[in-house]
């Protein structure tokens, strides 16, 4: 008569307990996300207002130099017989 081979029961496996704060990280970080989002929308915001007000004054330095170029040109026209 041939032996019954009995499966051998498999070994339960110990779970130690979370440690204590990792849970709470968890949440915490999950629960902030809506937050941290709006704050770089906001930041974003301000970053892209930064760089129109930046190539706004550019725009306007660069126009400053064209006039004072522009005037430097007309005085020396004035200012020079030969070429009247």
């Amino acid at each position: 008569m041939p032996s019954k081979i009995i499966p051998a029961k498999p070994a339960k496996a110990r779970q130690s307990p979370p440690p204590e704060g990792a849970k709470d990280e968890l949440l915490m970080v999950i629960g902030s996300g809506p937050s941290l989002a709006y704050v770089e929308q906001l930041i974003a915001q301000a970053g892209a207002n930064g760089v129109l007000v930046h190539n706004a004054i550019e725009q306007q330095e660069l126009d400053d130099l064209l006039g004072m170029i522009e005037t430097a040109k007309a005085v020396h026209v004035l200012l020079d017989p030969k070429k009247r």
